[in-house]
């Protein structure tokens, strides 16, 4: 899998906005579903997004949904962190 081609993907205006659900999981698996890219894994494309929502101020602040999905993984690793201790 080349990962410069999932972000660019990801990056692609209007793929987040365009598959976004109620909640985290239900959109990574629409985006899974919805992915152009052969043998791309679930898992690959919720570490790709989540690198590039925390590395891209603005892309992050470009649109709802990728805010949205943002505040999702913090969400996710505060629950996370609490796990651990």
């Amino acid at each position: 899998m080349d990962s410069k081609s999932l972000n660019k993907w990801l990056q692609l205006s209007g793929t987040i906005a365009q598959n976004i659900k109620s909640n985290l999981c239900l959109t990574l698996n629409t985006l899974h579903q919805t992915c152009p890219i052969k043998l791309v894994t679930r898992e690959s494309i919720s570490k790709s997004l989540k690198n590039i929502l925390q590395s891209d101020l603005v892309f992050q602040q470009q649109n709802k949904a990728h805010f949205t999905v943002h505040n999702w993984f913090q969400k996710q690793k505060k629950e996370q962190q609490k796990k651990k201790k």
